[in-house]
Protein backbone atom coordinates (compact mmCIF):
# COMPACT_ATOMS: atom_id res chain seq x y z
CA UNK A 1 0.00 0.00 0.00
CA UNK A 2 1.37 3.34 -0.86
CA UNK A 3 1.00 6.21 0.70
CA UNK A 4 1.35 10.22 -0.12
CA UNK A 5 3.46 12.68 1.60
CA UNK A 6 1.71 15.48 3.12
CA UNK A 7 0.97 17.94 1.07
CA UNK A 8 1.20 20.96 3.79
CA UNK A 9 4.69 19.68 4.41
CA UNK A 10 5.26 20.00 0.35
CA UNK A 11 4.22 23.37 0.41
CA UNK A 12 6.48 24.44 3.79
CA UNK A 13 9.27 23.03 1.94
CA UNK A 14 8.64 24.80 -1.30
CA UNK A 15 8.01 28.10 0.40
CA UNK A 16 11.12 27.68 2.07
CA UNK A 17 13.17 27.05 -1.35
CA UNK A 18 11.56 30.09 -2.85
CA UNK A 19 12.70 32.19 -0.36
CA UNK A 20 16.04 30.46 0.06
CA UNK A 21 15.78 31.21 -4.35
CA UNK A 22 14.91 35.03 -3.67
CA UNK A 23 17.94 35.68 -0.97
CA UNK A 24 20.42 33.78 -3.05
CA UNK A 25 19.13 35.65 -6.29
CA UNK A 26 19.46 38.85 -4.41
CA UNK A 27 22.90 37.72 -2.87
CA UNK A 28 24.28 36.97 -6.05
CA UNK A 29 23.14 40.41 -8.21
CA UNK A 30 24.84 42.25 -4.89
CA UNK A 31 28.00 40.62 -5.13
CA UNK A 32 28.63 40.14 -8.62
CA UNK A 33 26.26 43.80 -9.80
CA UNK A 34 25.28 42.36 -13.28
CA UNK A 35 24.13 43.91 -15.36
CA UNK A 36 22.32 40.69 -16.27
CA UNK A 37 19.36 40.14 -13.27
CA UNK A 38 17.57 37.87 -15.81
CA UNK A 39 20.06 35.39 -15.80
CA UNK A 40 20.46 35.37 -12.65
CA UNK A 41 17.17 34.75 -11.75
CA UNK A 42 16.69 32.04 -14.45
CA UNK A 43 19.53 30.20 -13.25
CA UNK A 44 18.63 30.16 -9.61
CA UNK A 45 15.12 29.40 -9.89
CA UNK A 46 15.65 26.57 -11.95
CA UNK A 47 18.41 24.93 -9.43
CA UNK A 48 15.34 25.61 -6.77
CA UNK A 49 13.00 24.08 -8.69
CA UNK A 50 15.57 20.95 -9.20
CA UNK A 51 16.72 20.87 -5.71
CA UNK A 52 12.49 20.27 -4.71
CA UNK A 53 11.72 17.86 -6.72
CA UNK A 54 15.22 16.30 -5.68
CA UNK A 55 14.44 16.13 -1.91
CA UNK A 56 10.50 16.58 -1.25
CA UNK A 57 8.64 15.98 -4.06
CA UNK A 58 9.65 12.58 -5.14
CA UNK A 59 9.26 10.92 -0.92
CA UNK A 60 7.71 8.05 -0.60
CA UNK A 61 6.19 5.57 1.81
CA UNK A 62 5.08 2.30 0.94
CA UNK A 63 4.43 -1.08 2.56
CA UNK A 64 5.15 -4.26 0.69
CA UNK A 65 4.27 -7.26 2.31
CA UNK A 66 6.75 -7.43 5.78
CA UNK A 67 8.43 -4.15 4.43
CA UNK A 68 8.21 -0.58 4.86
CA UNK A 69 9.88 1.33 2.03
CA UNK A 70 10.42 4.65 2.02
CA UNK A 71 12.67 7.57 0.98
CA UNK A 72 13.28 10.41 3.33
CA UNK A 73 13.99 14.34 2.68
CA UNK A 74 18.29 14.29 3.32
CA UNK A 75 18.40 11.06 1.10
CA UNK A 76 18.48 9.87 -2.34
CA UNK A 77 18.04 6.31 -2.85
CA UNK A 78 14.52 4.27 -1.23
CA UNK A 79 15.54 2.40 1.89
CA UNK A 80 13.84 -0.74 3.17
CA UNK A 81 12.84 -2.16 6.63
CA UNK A 82 11.49 -5.13 7.92
CA UNK A 83 8.63 -4.41 9.95
CA UNK A 84 9.62 -6.88 12.94
CA UNK A 85 12.25 -4.77 13.29
CA UNK A 86 9.62 -1.32 14.42
CA UNK A 87 9.75 -1.21 18.10
CA UNK A 88 7.58 2.29 18.33
CA UNK A 89 5.79 4.50 16.12
CA UNK A 90 4.93 7.77 17.24
CA UNK A 91 2.89 10.68 15.70
CA UNK A 92 3.50 14.78 16.27
CA UNK A 93 1.97 17.49 15.06
CA UNK A 94 4.48 20.38 13.80
CA UNK A 95 3.15 23.96 13.02
CA UNK A 96 1.59 22.88 9.57
CA UNK A 97 2.38 19.23 8.86
CA UNK A 98 2.18 16.01 11.50
CA UNK A 99 5.35 13.92 11.45
CA UNK A 100 5.42 10.05 11.83
CA UNK A 101 8.66 8.87 14.37
CA UNK A 102 9.60 5.49 13.89
CA UNK A 103 11.97 3.90 16.39
CA UNK A 104 13.36 0.94 15.47
CA UNK A 105 14.85 -1.68 17.80
CA UNK A 106 18.28 -0.67 17.48
CA UNK A 107 17.11 2.95 18.72
CA UNK A 108 17.55 4.40 15.14
CA UNK A 109 14.27 7.13 14.72
CA UNK A 110 12.70 7.88 11.41
CA UNK A 111 10.89 10.68 10.66
CA UNK A 112 8.48 10.95 7.93
CA UNK A 113 5.63 13.11 6.71
CA UNK A 114 2.27 11.51 5.56
CA UNK A 115 -1.01 12.69 4.05
CA UNK A 116 -2.84 10.89 6.71
CA UNK A 117 -0.61 9.71 9.99
CA UNK A 118 -3.28 8.41 11.65
CA UNK A 119 -3.49 5.58 9.06
CA UNK A 120 0.05 4.62 8.73
CA UNK A 121 0.39 4.35 12.12
CA UNK A 122 -2.39 2.00 12.02
CA UNK A 123 -0.92 -0.26 9.38
CA UNK A 124 2.33 -0.38 10.83
CA UNK A 125 1.10 -1.49 14.32
CA UNK A 126 -0.99 -3.95 12.94
CA UNK A 127 1.46 -5.89 10.90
Amino acid sequence: MKYQTSRNFKITMALALIAGYLFTTMLCYYLFRSNDFDFFAVFWFLGTIAIYIAYYYRMTIKIEGNLLTYKTTNEVKTRTLLLSEISAVSIRKKLFYPVLTITTKQQTKIHLYPEQPERLQKALIVQ
